[in-house]
């Protein structure tokens, strides 16, 4: 079962599985998890940011009962907290060259090739993430994979998203879903 580090963790492993599509893809591309605008660099410089804008409860694992170890030699029924995690993520750089569009295509075809965060990309990224603290995060040990799914915003939800950038000019952005997140309580 994953720590409180999980949410953190999985944000990483979303931006290390985009740099390594645009390392190929587009080279030259920064691939951060800021929030749009709050990074210098001008529109034309290629990026893409990871941004997590909402977490609320799984609907699915919301009450599921999961075995603990208890006691000693005992075992307890538990429900851990499991989120699901909103992401937009945000694609920038050169309109002339079409960048934010090639940046949207190589974003798209990572992440339907890959939804599934399994253990061996989770072990990927903490070999090469600058964020020691990470290794705690026990996500690769979870029963249950996190999936990342595109999801669609109704204009409602869209606008809100937009308030809620301003005054940052919101990029180029799709949205997804990563779930299930479970978090093991103390």
């Amino acid at each position: 079962m994953s720590s409180n580090l999980a949410i953190a963790m999985v944000t990483e492993v979303l931006r290390h599985l985009l740099q390594d599509a645009v390392d190929i893809g587009l080279p030259g591309t920064t691939v951060s998890a800021a929030r749009p605008g709050s990074v210098p660099g001008g529109p034309a410089v290629p990026r893409i940011d990871v941004v997590l804008y909402r977490v609320s409860p799984d609907a699915v694992l919301r009450y599921a009962d999961v075995p603990f170890r208890g006691a000693p030699g005992g075992v307890e029924l538990r429900a851990p907290l499991a989120l699901s995690l909103d992401y937009l993520v945000c694609v920038s750089g050169d309109e002339a060259e079409l960048q934010p569009e090639r940046l949207a295509g190589i974003v798209g075809r990572a992440l339907y090739a890959r939804p599934v965060l399994d253990r061996e990309l989770i072990e990927d990224t903490l070999a090469h993430t600058l964020l020691p603290f990470l290794a705690n995060s026990a996500l690769a040990a979870q029963p249950e994979p996190v999936r990342v799914l595109p999801v669609p915003l109704s204009l409602e939800e869209l606008a809100d998203v937009r308030t809620a950038f301003a005054p940052a000019q919101l990029p180029l952005s799709i949205a997804y879903r990563a779930s299930p997140v479970m978090i093991e309580p103390d």
